[in-house]
């Protein structure tokens, strides 16, 4: 087998064990519908590099017939749609995992409970406090990490977004405090799972398994590279 047919190969098994890795019944149709979009998209890519490939040993079996110059336009013609449909193939595949990324963050956040909504925006407003931006950051991390739920959840609301802006925190200082504290929800669910539902559970682990997904476009990449399909 040759270089290039074993880099395609190796990116097929990788593509493989990283989707065989998520537990894919344990989540929402929209999830497993994109797991499934992300997996046609990646093999797609592979299928153009398989192609390319064939339409190389192809040309070589006719050598003797084809004249040189016809020969090397068909092989120019076979090298553009592979880098054509490699490189859609992989954007859309990176589409995919950003949208999987936002759903599985998305859905690892603690919902707040309307019967506790009152409690439970009475505990986040005394534990956030009064202080500077820098004060009230570090609060919401400490809150994120190892708040109870029902202060987790309030923090994801409109209200505890708006109460943080009040007391101070504003801007892109804001912003970026609240993506963080989701961050930090999602890796806080592997030490303390009586915080989070089943389904919040299970979007953490693949919000944590996507990285398996990148890997798998890298060999992707990588094996339409040794193609020639460059910045794929």
């Amino acid at each position: 087998m040759n270089t290039e047919a074993e880099a395609i190969q190796f990116a097929g098994s990788t593509l493989d064990e990283a989707l065989a890795g998520i537990d894919v019944l344990s989540h929402p149709v929209y999830v497993r519908e994109g797991l499934d979009i992300f997996h046609g998209h990646v093999r797609g890519a592979l299928g153009a590099g398989e192609q390319l490939l064939a339409d190389r040993a192809e040309l070589a079996q006719k050598a003797d017939l084809i004249y040189p110059a016809g020969a090397a336009r068909l092989a120019r013609e076979a090298q553009a749609e592979a880098e054509r449909n490699g490189k859609a193939s992989l954007h859309a595949a990176r589409t995919s995992i950003d949208v999987l990324r936002r759903a599985a963050l998305l859905g690892a956040q603690p919902v707040l409970d309307k019967e506790r909504e009152g409690m439970a925006r009475d505990e986040f407003s005394l534990l956030v406090g009064e202080g500077s931006p820098a004060q009230l950051m570090a609060r919401v991390a400490e809150i994120a990490s190892s708040g109870s739920r029902d202060s987790v959840s309030v923090l994801n609301s409109s209200f505890g977004a708006a109460l943080l802006k009040h007391r101070g925190l504003e801007g892109q200082d804001l912003s970026d405090t609240l993506d963080s504290a989701k961050r930090i929800v999602v890796e806080s669910a592997a030490t303390q799972p009586e915080r989070y539902t089943e389904a919040e559970l299970s979007s953490a682990q693949l919000y944590n398994s996507l990285g398996e997904l990148d890997a798998a476009v890298a060999a992707t990449s990588f094996a339409l590279g040794h193609l020639g399909v460059s910045h794929a």
